[in-house]
């Protein structure tokens, strides 16, 4: 038994000693519950809907969604293409008398955003026909077309591209932070400090050899989401590659400029809760739209973010590769940021 307490009081005294891994251990879970309360504390999204040619209503709708009132219904198709508005319903009363119906289309692409608009589609629609001349009853009765996807859009088919990003990051980011610091603990390192070789140089390096190993990862990764699990895209494999290529240089930069501060895997282990995980709240599994400014705000620090928008364009919503552009330079610049870190990192250890 004293050899026991022995054991354990050993590992408390090293822990003693290191004052960033008793900081990272008690506050980490702390920011991660924070994070996740307030994410799910922001609550369900209000439905924003556009409304063309009847007032009436529009006010039937205003307690139940965010109405929108374009021009036309060509603008208010536009709105819904862009991803503006979740649903659209036109109705004109002069015809209404005749018994037409309203003409509905949705935006099916988050399955939880479309399931709210025509919920409150229903009852502001059967409110409407009950406040109305008999002439309205099929007012009630919508005809609905939908817009990227249909009533059988699955969650997994809106969550599929956050979850392929993420993958793609967290495992890049392992593998760079991992490998990195093993090059450290084998004296290759310091065998490459005595070289004529710039700090610059060598994190290229490091970054074309785990850049190849990352670049099939990131295929194979998105190839299997994509034909096992029959996740959705519209705009084609190689458009989504390219933001998962993206992805995975920022991932790469980022392993590597983390690895530079910690000693053992266990330490670079330590940096997911505050790097990896914030992430995964705000990369858009959680529909962010009625949370607090902040948390929006936070939400555009994180790489994540733009690539989960980016690929739900592409294998959603099937947009053309350059409209997703800016967030792919985006991506880049985080890289790019990075980069520049992992070698200012390479001070601590080697001047040259």
């Amino acid at each position: 038994m004293r050899r026991t307490f022995a054991v354990a009081l050993r590992v408390l005294d090293q822990l003693r000693r290191d004052p960033r891994t008793i900081v990272l251990v008690l506050a980490a879970p702390l920011l991660v519950v924070f994070l996740l309360h307030e994410v799910l504390e922001s609550g369900s999204p209000v439905p924003r809907i556009a409304v063309v040619g009847s007032d009436r209503l529009a006010a039937a709708l205003k307690d139940r969604a965010d109405v929108l009132r374009p021009a036309d219904a060509q603008a208010a198709a536009e709105l819904l293409e862009r991803g503006e508005v979740d649903a659209t319903v036109e109705l004109d009363e002069g015809s209404g008398l005749l018994g037409s119906s309203p003409a509905v289309s949705v935006d099916a692409a988050d399955p939880s955003a479309s399931a709210a608009a025509m919920r409150a589609l229903r009852e502001g629609l059967a409110d409407f026909a009950q406040s109305s001349l008999p002439g309205f009853a099929k007012a009630a009765n919508p005809r609905v077309s939908y817009l990227n996807g249909s009533t059988e859009t699955t969650s997994f088919d809106f969550l599929a591209p956050v979850v392929l990003c993420f993958l793609v990051f967290f495992f890049t980011f392992i593998l760079a932070g991992i490998a990195f610091l093993r090059e450290r603990a084998s004296g290759t390192l310091e065998r490459a400090f005595a070289s004529p070789l710039r700090r610059r140089e060598l994190v290229a390096g490091y970054m074309l050899g785990f850049g190849a190993v990352a670049a099939l990862q990131t295929a194979v990764i998105q190839l299997f989401v994509v034909l096992a699990y029959r996740a959705p895209n519209a705009a084609g494999f190689l458009p989504a590659l390219a933001v998962n290529l993206s992805v995975a240089f920022a991932a790469l930069a980022m392993g590597l400029f983390l690895s530079a501060f910690a000693s053992t895997e266990f330490q670079l282990l330590q940096f997911i809760p505050l790097v990896v995980v914030p992430q995964v709240l705000f990369a858009g599994i959680f529909n962010l739209r009625s949370g607090p400014r902040w948390m929006l705000a936070l939400s555009e620090l994180f790489p994540l973010t733009y690539a989960g928008r980016a690929l739900r364009d592409l294998m959603i919503r099937g947009r053309p590769l350059f409209t997703v552009l800016p967030d792919i330079a985006i991506l880049c610049a985080f890289g790019a940021a990075f980069l520049a870190l992992a070698i200012w990192g390479l001070a601590r250890y080697w001047r040259g």
